[in-house]
């Protein structure tokens, strides 16, 4: 027999049979099994002799899956032996039913176990008839196991059970499942049970951490912790345990403090005193029933402190809490007030009112005792108190407290100073009266000590004494000629001499009260003058004005002297000197000091007050000698006055003028506020309107050639230069003014389009101001009935259209000037207005009227318009002329009136 498999009813043997020649003959008959798990088929069976395979039978049962053989062969013609056969045949395998374990529900929750008995329930998902087992175990112990074959239900439930011996120790626990094989128990057919894809890992691991320690630390501080009973400065107590427990403690701590000092409570402790170190409370911790006692003598430096802690829950690794005990209990201080003065003892004597010399608290704790201490002083015979004015005199704040060389008086005193009570020449009570103030750490020494000599000698009588400089007598120097640049010496000549001057009046000093015998005492007396360089004051032909203090380079500084002095009066050479009336001593550099460019003069003097009181002097008096400087700072050409900006810039150079600034600068160019002389001759003449008759205005212009500007002067030379502008700009242009132009008095004054002359488009106007902005100006003559109409009376008007309010405002009355009749302003309106004029829309506008009555026949007016600084877009001039006879008014007459251009020619000077 060949067979894998499956087996056979007989397996291998022998057979020997007779019969017939050609008999079909029975061998036997054999059933092939089989094994579990296999299957056979007809079709795989083989039998190696085809004497045997002819003539056997192969039937395969197909309820049980067995095969049966009948066996035959054919008798041969004679006997014949070894006809011998194999059967083969190969068992194919049945493949098994694959059975599945699924799913563990969701455990994850448990993966990491808490510090306590718990229990899970999980439940197993599966295919039926699946075999499985499972193993729980606590590291290589284990707890729990089963095994399952063929379960009839798709689902069962496992219960873990993870307790332990210590819940605070670490632990590991898996959960472990393990697949077999079986049989399906109704087929018989092998069944395979296996994990699921969706299956969770294998094994399922639970971890227990060990349970973490907790601390709560309640740290007591005191500075003065005894070394020895507390070597780290600081008495600590612990309380343990582990994240979750609660705590409540009784606790009562014992400090030793320093041995040598006595205690005293300053306040009771609350809860909210203790700090915690993160600044929070995250354990909840509650302190409660805090009883801080010092003990009795002679235990008066050993503190107790006793509270309740509790702790609901325990989460944090460590609760640091802390309590300063300095702020609660401290050493008995006391404060011993002394008095020092090196003088004491000679110039005076002292004592402490009712001997109450100290003051007693607690370190770090604020004063409670605020009764006076008190020392009165006594002077010596033939000494008094300083018997001063103002700053000499003995004030409150001449005492001061002091710790060491450090002034704490207004750390100690309730006022910051230390009063002065029942003060008289010879006794006074100095009063130290405590404040608020904490107690310093340890027992301290206040002094209290004068800021100042406060002794001296009782005087017999005090002086009334003052100084008094009569004149001050400037010796002028200055350029006089022409020829300013001259660098030639002789320009310096004496204009002035022995004559007062505007800027300097009698000055009288303080009175002086102190007395002095014995050696000469100096006290230093200071005048001081300020130089306005505006004042002028006639002396002849000659002037002052513009004029400054100077010593001229040194070449001249003898001329500053006194004389007429009295005896006990002289210069204060440079030093540092007592000034009159006490006070802190003051340093000169000597008798007359020049300061801001020569616009400041002091006077320092000297006064021998030995001298005043051996002699009993009520005043002293002087004269001064000084040096006035009247050259200018510089020297400009410039062209004769004119009335308007335009003239001057159309003027030639005529002459020079002196410049003279208000802060004496020397810097070169002219500035608003300079001021200015002429030259005549070898004379200063000021002011110079003799020299330039014929223009009545409130400012003259100028043209400046040496720096090329325009200046505009008041006409009465007082305020100093008013204006600085450009020189004008030079355009030429064509003009497009009507010449011989008229118009028609009708009907009481009906006007056609000729009566509006508007300016050219073409003419810039203003101070080199941009093209779009444009004017003219106009001559004309107007004749009282010119034509021989019999007028005796006109009214010859003048309106400016069209200004906005600002130019309005500063139209003044030289832009309409007559020659023959001066200024027009009568009349003189402003008048707000709107209106359309040729085609444009003038609203919220301004005008100025400008009116003259002629009367009398042929009486004339001659005008000229200038239109230099009001430069507008839409501006545009009317002249009207009313004529009467007698009061009547005349009209449908022709009146003409001819023009020409103010600049005929083609080069316009604005």
């Amino acid at each position: 027999m060949d067979l894998e498999g499956c087996t056979d009813s007989i397996g291998n043997g022998t057979y020997s049979i007779t019969g017939k020649p050609g008999d079909i003959v029975e061998i036997g008959r054999r059933i092939l099994f089989p094994n579990d798990d296999y299957s056979i088929n007809v079709a795989d069976l083989s039998i190696n002799n085809s004497k045997i395979s002819d003539h056997s039978d192969i039937i395969k049962n197909q309820e049980t899956g067995n095969i049966e053989i009948i066996e035959r062969t054919a008798i041969p013609l004679q006997t014949q032996t070894n006809r011998n056969y194999t059967i083969k045949l190969n068992a194919k395998v049945i493949p098994p039913e694959i059975k599945y374990l699924h799913s563990v529900s969701d455990l994850a929750s448990y993966y990491t176990l808490e510090n306590n008995l718990q229990t899970v329930e999980a439940i197993i998902t599966n295919d039926i008839y699946a075999s499985y087992g499972w193993k729980f175990k606590r590291g290589s112990t284990v707890l729990q196991e089963r095994t399952i074959k063929q379960q009839d239900s798709a689902s069962s439930a496992i219960t873990l059970d993870f307790s332990a011996t210590d819940y605070n120790a670490a632990a590991t626990y898996t959960l472990e499942f393990f697949i077999s094989d079986s049989k399906d128990p109704v087929s018989g057919k092998a069944i395979k049970t296996k994990l699921a894809e969706t299956f969770v890992a294998n094994p399922i691991t639970f971890t227990r951490a060990a349970k973490s320690a907790k601390e709560v630390q309640v740290k007591v501080y005191h500075d003065d912790l005894d070394s020895t009973a507390h070597p780290t400065g600081v008495f600590t107590n612990r309380f343990k345990g582990f994240k979750g427990d609660s705590i409540e403690k009784n606790v009562s701590i014992e400090l030793t403090l320093d041995s040598a000092e006595t205690y005293s409570k300053i306040k009771n402790i609350a809860a909210s005193d203790f700090v915690f170190a993160d600044g929070t409370n995250e354990d909840k911790v509650k302190i409660k029933d805090i009883e801080l006692t010092i003990g009795a003598s002679p235990n008066q430096h050993v503190v107790t402190l006793k509270f309740t802690l509790t702790v609901d829950e325990m989460t944090q690794d460590l609760e640091i809490i802390t309590i300063e005990l300095d702020d609660f209990v401290n050493k008995d201080v006391t404060i011993t007030v002394a008095y020092s003065d090196t003088n004491m003892g000679s110039d005076y004597n002292g004592s402490f009112v009712d001997s109450y010399t100290q003051i007693t608290g607690i370190a770090g704790a604020a004063n409670t005792k605020f009764t006076n201490v008190q020392y009165t002083i006594s002077m010596a015979s033939g000494q008094q108190f300083l018997d001063g004015d103002g700053e000499d005199a003995i004030q409150a704040g001449e005492w001061k407290l002091y710790d060491g060389s450090t002034d704490v008086t207004s750390t100690y005193d309730s006022n910051g100073t230390l009063e002065i009570l029942d003060f008289t020449s010879k006794k006074a009570t100095i009063s130290f009266g405590p404040g608020n103030f904490t107690f310093p750490s340890s027992d301290k020494t206040l002094t209290i000590k004068p800021s100042r000599d406060i002794a001296e000698a009782e005087p017999s009588n005090a002086n009334d004494y003052i100084v008094k400089i009569k004149n001050v007598l400037p010796e002028a120097i200055g350029k006089l000629y022409i020829d300013e640049k001259s660098t030639d010496a002789t320009w310096r000549s004496r204009l002035v001499q022995n004559e007062n001057w505007a800027y300097f009046s009698s000055k009288i000093s303080d009175v002086i009260t102190e007395t002095a015998t014995g050696s000469a005492t100096y006290r230093l007396v200071q005048f001081t003058y300020k130089i306005d360089r505006k004042k002028a004051i006639d002396t002849g032909d000659f002037q002052k004005l513009g004029a400054n203090v100077s010593f001229h380079e040194g070449q001249l500084s003898t001329i500053f002297d006194i004389r007429n002095n009295t005896s006990e009066i002289s210069k204060a050479t440079a030093g540092t000197y007592t000034p009159i009336g006490g006070g802190s001593n003051v340093t000169v550099t000597g008798p007359f000091v020049i300061d801001d460019d020569g616009l400041k003069l002091t006077v320092n003097l000297l006064v021998n007050i030995t001298d005043v009181t051996s002699n009993n002097k009520s005043m002293g008096s002087l004269d001064i000698d000084i040096s006035a400087d009247v050259h200018p700072n510089y020297i400009i050409d410039v062209s004769n006055p004119t009335p308007t900006k335009r003239d001057a810039c159309n003027s030639n150079k005529t002459g020079t003028l002196r410049v003279y600034t208000p802060d004496n600068s020397n810097s070169n160019g002219i500035t608003v506020g300079s001021f200015l002389s002429t030259s005549t001759g070898k004379k200063v003449s000021f002011p110079w309107e003799s020299d330039y008759t014929g223009i009545n205005a409130e400012y003259v212009y100028f043209k400046d050639f040496t720096n090329s500007k325009i200046i505009q002067y008041p006409a009465n030379g007082v305020r100093g230069i008013t204006e600085i502008s450009d020189l004008c700009e030079e355009i030429v242009e064509d003009i497009s003014l009507p010449v011989n132009g008229k118009f028609i008095l009708d009907n009481g004054l009906k006007w056609g389009p000729q009566t509006f002359f508007q300016y050219s488009n073409k003419v810039p106007v203003g101070e080199r101001v941009d093209v779009v902005n444009r004017g003219f100006g106009l001559f004309g003559t107007y004749a009282n009935d010119e034509g021989g109409y019999g007028y005796d009376k006109s009214s010859f008007n003048i309106i400016v259209n069209g200004l906005t309010e600002a130019d309005a405002n500063k139209f003044d009355e030289n832009s309409i000037y007559s020659a023959n009749y001066g200024k027009l302003h009568q009349g003189y309106t402003n008048k707000k207005y709107s209106r359309t004029t040729l085609g444009v829309t003038t609203v919220d506008a301004f005008n100025v009227s400008f009116t003259k009555q002629l009367n009398g026949n042929n009486s004339k007016i001659t005008f000229r318009i200038s239109n230099y600084s009001h430069p507008k877009s839409d501006l545009f001039w009317q002249i009207s002329v009313v004529a009467k006879k007698g009061s009547s008014e005349l009209s449908n007459n022709t009146h003409s009136i001819t023009m020409e251009s103010l600049y005929p020619n083609p080069t316009i000077k604005v």
